[in-house]
């Protein structure tokens, strides 16, 4: 299983590490799930893990400040102000618990065997970037880091079965079904010997793997 780095600072800002971290770790040490930690992923998250909590904050609190706007109409209820208020509370609350999140996830990663980059790694993917192929042909918006997260993919793919969840639609799904893999990476795959999974939300690759109903059991 290959999770894109946008998917474990999802993880870390949206989830919490109560929840998905601890039962990730659990799956992995038992056999059920194989984790794969790309060391280009490794290198992003630690490079955005400090700006998580902040971003947080600012996109949520701009949407609060925004919603203030509204209370001037006709129907607004008279608790208004107090709703933006708890709002505003659970928000800062919220943004306390991003780093021990983060924490949860750099303690996994520890236990983790890292999918080293490799000088091979790196020339197809700046080949790739340089051909404009798939995940590379969106010129404004691609990569290098894309292509060796999907070098990573092949060469796993090699060895047996990957699952691969990725938040970056614009360059790994297809263009008409954004749940599906695009139709050149695709291709790619069917060269290989084993299949790929392909999830694009990190509730679907739970759900394929069964953890979600183990994860809402543990908040219950």
């Amino acid at each position: 299983m290959i999770l894109d780095t946008n998917i474990w600072l999802y993880i870390a800002e949206s989830i919490g590490e109560a929840t998905v971290v601890p039962e990730l770790a659990r799956l992995h040490a038992t056999g059920t799930i194989d984790l794969i930690l790309p060391q280009t992923v490794l290198e992003e998250f630690d490079r955005n893990k400090n700006r998580v909590a902040s971003k947080y904050y600012q996109r949520y609190s701009g949407a609060i400040s925004s919603a203030k706007a509204l209370k001037h109409l006709d129907g607004t209820p008279a608790d208004f102000d107090v709703a933006l208020d708890l709002c505003r509370k659970a928000l800062d609350i919220a943004k306390k618990s991003i780093p021990k999140s983060v924490t949860a996830i750099e303690t996994l990663f520890a236990s983790l065997i890292i999918f080293e980059t490799t000088d091979t790694h790196r020339l197809e993917a700046f080949r790739r970037l340089y051909e404009r192929r798939v995940p590379a042909h969106n010129a404004k918006f691609s990569t290098p880091g894309d292509c060796l997260i999907w070098e990573c993919v092949l060469e796993n793919l090699r060895r047996g079965e990957v699952a691969f969840c990725t938040a970056n639609k614009t360059d790994f799904s297809n263009p008409v079904n954004e749940g599906e893999l695009h139709p050149d990476l695709g291709n790619e795959v069917e060269r290989r010997a084993y299949r790929l999974s392909y999830h694009v939300s990190v509730e679907a690759m739970l759900d394929r793997i069964g953890a979600q109903e183990s994860i809402k059991r543990s908040v219950a």
